[in-house]
Formats: structure tokens, C-alpha cells, sequence
């Protein structure tokens, strides 16, 4: 059995095209969950917002996007109801650093 069957896909390359701008009625790899117009007005709304300001807010009861901090790793999972979280895939981000797939290291 393929190791994919077992997982759920994520954070693909380009996947969030047809979400940012509420084509989320698109059969596609996000799925069609009861949140998914919810996520997609949310993601739309930060994404806007920061074009037009530099700074990512979303309409509703969205959750204020925080500043990056390089310490803490915060990021914003997007979903129907948005939250931050401190390094939410630390392990994986260790074990790819760990390959020299994370930050870029000169050999000498």
C-alpha cells in the first residue's frame, strides 16, 4: 500500500490558487468539507488585505495574523476558523534541516 493513502494531502504546490479566490466549489485536491467556504473567504481576505496594506486581516471572527518570529515559529494555519501555532511541523522541519534541505550550508 502507498504511504499516501494514509495521509492527508496539504499543503500542495499551488493548491490554495482555486481557495484564495472562492473557487472552492472546484472538484480539486482541497476536498469539499462544510468549512471549505469558510477557509476560502478567510484566505481571500488575509491575501487582499495584505496586498493592499502590508498588513494580512481577515472579515469576521478571524484571528489577527501575528508577526512572524523566527524564535517561536509562529505561522497562521488557515482553515474555517484560522489560529496561529508555534512550529506545528517542528519534527518534519528537523528531519528535512537534518538532510541539508532546510537552511542552505556551505561545505568547505
Amino acid at each position: 500500500m502507498h504511504i499516501y493513502a494514509q495521509t492527508a494531502v496539504r499543503a500542495g504546490h499551488a493548491e490554495d490558487i482555486s481557495i484564495v479566490f472562492c473557487n472552492y466549489e472546484m472538484n480539486d485536491l482541497q476536498g469539499s468539507s462544510p468549512g471549505l467556504a469558510d477557509a476560502s473567504k478567510a484566505m481571500s481576505s488575509y491575501f487582499s488585505s495584505f496586498a493592499r496594506s502590508a498588513i494580512p486581516t481577515a472579515a469576521g471572527r478571524q484571528l489577527a495574523w501575528p508577526p512572524y518570529d523566527a524564535s517561536t515559529r509562529q505561522v497562521m494555519l488557515l482553515n474555517a476558523k484560522c489560529e496561529a501555532a508555534n512550529d506545528p511541523d517542528g519534527t518534519e522541519r528537523k528531519f528535512w534541516q537534518s538532510l541539508a534541505m532546510g537552511e542552505p550550508r556551505i561545505r568547505v
